[in-house]
Formats: structure tokens, C-alpha cells, sequence
């Protein structure tokens, strides 16, 4: 609950300051024209469960574990965080205010991971944020 918590107040202090990420304003146009079966499908299930699943199999689970040996220097973290970042960035064009939003929000994924020595916990909050994210999504259509 508590990175729960440090997600949220990272969100709200990149909204004060920094623009929207592209990918995030993108995803709102592709999606407004949906409804019923196709909108569940398609963006309750893709962006609040498998999104998050395969994103933490991916950059916690095979990248953090490939780089275990580098966990002295935290590049496990910073690399996999760095990955999801630009990941999240170059599908839709480069910004530095993007890839920090996105950099944050995988320091925290990869900081829960190395914390509780399980990709469980990291799935359970992307899932959780994603979420949370896509309820404000769908009140504000």
C-alpha cells in the first residue's frame, strides 16, 4: 500500500510539472471510440492486466534476474527502470519529461522487486496503478 501511495505522489507531482506523455494522450484518442465488448477487451483487459504482467515479467523478472550480478551498483534497478522508461517513450517520439515519468514510476517497480525479493508484489501494484489509472481514464470520457 505504501509504494501504492508513492505512486500516486509521483503521478501528481509530474502532472503539476511536466506535460503528458505521448504515449499516455495517444492512448486516450485510440481508445475513445470503443465501447462495450471491444472497449473491455481492449483497454480494461490490455492496460490494467496484461500490460502489467508481461511488462514485470520482462524488465523485473529476466532483466533484474540477468542482471543480479550488477545488484552492488543497483544497475539491475536502473537499467530495467531505464528499459520500461523507454519502452513506455519511443513508440510515440523521444521527451526527456516522458522518459522521467516513466523512469519513476520503474524505480519504484524495480525498488519493490529488490525490496521484497519477489516479482509478485511489483505485478500486484502495476496492476493496482494501471488500474487506477484507467478508472480515471474511463470517468473523464
Amino acid at each position: 500500500m505504501g509504494t501504492f501511495v508513492l505512486m500516486y505522489f509521483w503521478w501528481y507531482l509530474t502532472v503539476l510539472f511536466l506535460p503528458l506523455p505521448e504515449n499516455q494522450a495517444r492512448g486516450e484518442l485510440l481508445f475513445q471510440d470503443l465501447s462495450g465488448t471491444a472497449f473491455f477487451i481492449q483497454f480494461i483487459l490490455t492496460m490494467s492486466l496484461v500490460g502489467p504482467i508481461c511488462e514485470e515479467l520482462l524488465y523485473r523478472g529476466l532483466l533484474m534476474a540477468s542482471l543480479q550480478s550488477f545488484q552492488k551498483y543497483h544497475l539491475d534497478v536502473l537499467i530495467s527502470s531505464a528499459l520500461f522508461s523507454l519502452i513506455h517513450v519511443l513508440q510515440h517520439g523521444w521527451s526527456v519529461s516522458s522518459f522521467v515519468v516513466y523512469f519513476g514510476g520503474g524505480l519504484l517497480f524495480a525498488g519493490l522487486c529488490r525490496k521484497t525479493k519477489s516479482i509478485y508484489y511489483p505485478i500486484l501494484l502495476h496492476i493496482a496503478w494501471n488500474s487506477f489509472v484507467t478508472m480515471l481514464q474511463i470517468t473523464m470520457r
